[in-house]
């Protein structure tokens, strides 16, 4: 279809045209999908119009994105051309000082994420050790298969973000019906994945969201034709509960219990400070766009 990258510094309209878009189509019955911003999700990153085959998306930096087939598919919308220069150039010195610190508090978020990612490693390689993955994946193939088999369908859709609100969830995710997955181990994404890998081999179809601090984890799975949704909200709360603690040896993960407590206090300091980061950026940001706003011609 058609995808039109939208280029401009903050303030310059990308959010609220592509806001726009989405509520024209809407008026003319067409379903929306909204992409939001992983870092904010209060703002969108994209809209996706599937009857028509269209996306719009911010292709600014930090997510930034380059035309892959110019003119043929992709096209760039520059806002960038509807500032007044100007205005901005009386303004340069401030500009500059909250672009380098928002960069740099980005950088520093970034930074301590990665090293939590790496200490939340080093306490999987405690946790492994004690799964019963036999008993897992057996569970999880007989979830599989009281699903309608047929060709199978994959959509990666995120469910959460993190950002300077810590971890967030999006509204709703298409659900039927819950199973809250009870998981103190931090081994739920072991059983996601053999649940991804059931469905798959069942000829189900599924949409699976990432989980947003180590992306190459799985952090809910639903089965599109059930509508049934597994994911790590709402234990306290729920009807149906899938305890990960069936699916590990007591006694071993019982003899990795303090060295696990101490990385988990180390890993979620380092969270904290990153969260923190990322909402002084969203602050830095918010002064930019009090400056560029003005200088908009909407």
């Amino acid at each position: 279809g058609r995808l039109y990258i939208l280029k401009g510094g903050c303030g310059c309209g990308k959010s609220s045209l592509m806001r726009a878009v989405a509520a024209e189509a809407e008026r003319r019955g067409e379903t929306v999908e909204p992409v939001y911003c992983a870092s904010d999700p209060d703002s969108l990153d994209g809209v996706i119009l599937r009857q028509r085959g269209v996306g719009v998306l911010d292709g600014t930096a930090p997510h930034e994105r380059a035309p892959r087939y110019t003119g043929v598919v992709d096209s760039i919308v520059d806002l960038g051309e509807y500032l007044n220069t100007k205005k901005l150039r009386e303004r340069s010195t401030e500009i500059i000082e909250l672009t380098d610190k928002k960069k740099a508090c980005y950088k520093r978020a970034y930074g301590l994420l990665a090293a939590a990612g790496g200490i939340r490693t080093q306490i999987s390689q405690l946790t492994d050790s004690a799964v019963l993955w036999g008993k897992m994946e057996g569970a999880a193939k007989r979830i599989a298969a009281k699903q309608a088999a047929g060709e199978t369908h994959i959509m990666l859709r995120p469910r959460k973000a993190f950002c300077g609100k810590g971890l967030v969830s999006a509204d709703g995710y298409g659900a039927s019906e819950i199973y809250a997955v009870n998981d103190p181990y931090d081994i739920a994404h072991h059983f996601y994945r053999a649940l991804f890998a059931a469905c798959v081999d069942r000829g189900a179809s599924i949409t699976i969201s990432p989980d947003a601090q180590s992306p190459h984890r799985i952090e809910a799975v639903r089965m599109d034709e059930s509508g049934v949704l597994f994911c790590g909200d709402g234990v306290e709360t729920a009807s149906n509960v899938v305890n990960m603690e069936r699916f590990v040896d007591k006694e071993q993960i019982r003899r990795t219990r303090h060295q696990r407590r101490f990385l988990e206090k180390a890993r979620k300091g380092l969270t904290e400070a990153a969260r923190d980061a990322l909402a002084e950026a969203r602050s830095l940001h918010e002064k930019l766009e009090a400056i560029y706003i003005p200088a908009m011609s909407f």
